[in-house]
């Protein structure tokens, strides 16, 4: 179906969800049912996206009258329980770059996402996720930030490459958008803005998912990925944190291309570009399950909503 009318089918089976399944499933069943739009194979030709983490939280019954209502036009997947994970402990990293291996240090690591300017002051610092660079809304203003995060054996005063910005978005609230923060450089740290450290420079110019198949990402643990979109303006989508769960909307979904991963735990944080390395996301957090290849999904914001929220452009 079409954009447009795919917006409208979303709205009424949101309705349909947060109405007739909180009635007879009670408010635990309908908030287990995530809805954004499914990519296709036909350029400008989408399906309704349902996530559900398991079988049990999406009945056949609601299954099927979800199924009418998309007049059959939907793609299903079951991701499992999704939740912010510990990365293993790992080397220490290369040089600063996006890609690199970043953290509060009172987290443990995660993925220098990209480099950015603070629109109020013109601050240059490193975009991430909060869970990454403020320790799930506990960070504090400038609180120390390392490269290589603590979980690759980075560590006070010798490692420190920039303090947090503690204006960053909170985390606790549902529904959320974005979980990302902002820290300035300290003086003296080098840096290439727009490298990836494998011979190719991003653009500064952002894209949308709407159209778009093919996506990377250059993180901590897997390196660089590719992948493709199968969603986007996933809402109602649950994420478990250490201090309980938070549903996001707007999300972006995407799986891998092959058996290996596109993203594992201490990729969190990674920005996601297309074949013309336009960003368009900030990958936060991946499924146990799912995929085409088994290996589970993996979820981003919009990059456009996470320069908002920080109030911050890309260093050109």
């Amino acid at each position: 179906m079409q954009l447009d009318a795919a917006r409208g089918v979303k709205q009424d089976i949101r309705f349909f969800i947060g109405t007739g399944v909180v009635r007879t499933r009670g408010e635990e069943a309908a908030k287990a049912i995530a809805i954004g739009f499914a990519t296709t194979e036909r350029r400008d030709d989408y399906a309704i996206a349902i996530r559900a983490r398991s079988e049990e939280h999406l009945p056949a019954d609601v299954l099927e009258s979800i199924r009418r209502k998309a007049r059959g036009e939907i793609d299903v997947r079951i991701t499992g329980p999704v939740s912010v994970e510990r990365p293993a402990a790992g080397s220490p990293g290369r040089c600063l770059a996006i890609g690199s291996s970043v953290g509060h240090y009172r987290s443990t690591a995660g993925t220098l996402g990209f480099f950015a300017q603070r629109t109020a002051d013109g601050a240059v610092g490193i975009v991430s996720n909060n869970h990454v660079l403020a320790a799930e809304d506990r960070g504090k203003e400038d609180d120390d930030i390392l490269h290589p995060g603590p979980a690759d054996r980075g560590c006070r005063p010798k490692d420190v490459i920039a303090r947090l910005s503690g204006d960053y978005p909170r985390l606790k609230r549902s529904p959320q958008t974005v979980d990302c923060a902002f820290a300035p450089l300290v003086d003296g740290i080098e840096y290439a803005p727009l490298s990836t450290g494998l011979g190719e420079e991003l653009s500064a110019i952002t894209a949308k998912p709407q159209t778009l198949h093919a996506v990377f990402k250059v993180g901590r643990t897997t390196g660089r990925t590719l992948g493709r979109i199968t969603a986007f303006d996933v809402d109602n989508f649950p994420v478990d944190y250490s201090f309980g769960k938070i549903y996001f909307d707007g999300l972006i979904e995407m799986e891998s291309v092959s058996a290996a991963p596109f993203a594992r735990p201490g990729d969190s944080g990674s920005l996601v570009f297309n074949a013309e390395r336009q960003p368009l996301g900030l990958l936060f957090v991946g499924s146990l399950r799912g995929g085409s290849y088994k290996c589970g999904l993996a979820y981003a914001s919009p990059i456009d909503a996470v320069l908002d929220a920080l109030g911050v452009t890309f260093v050109a």
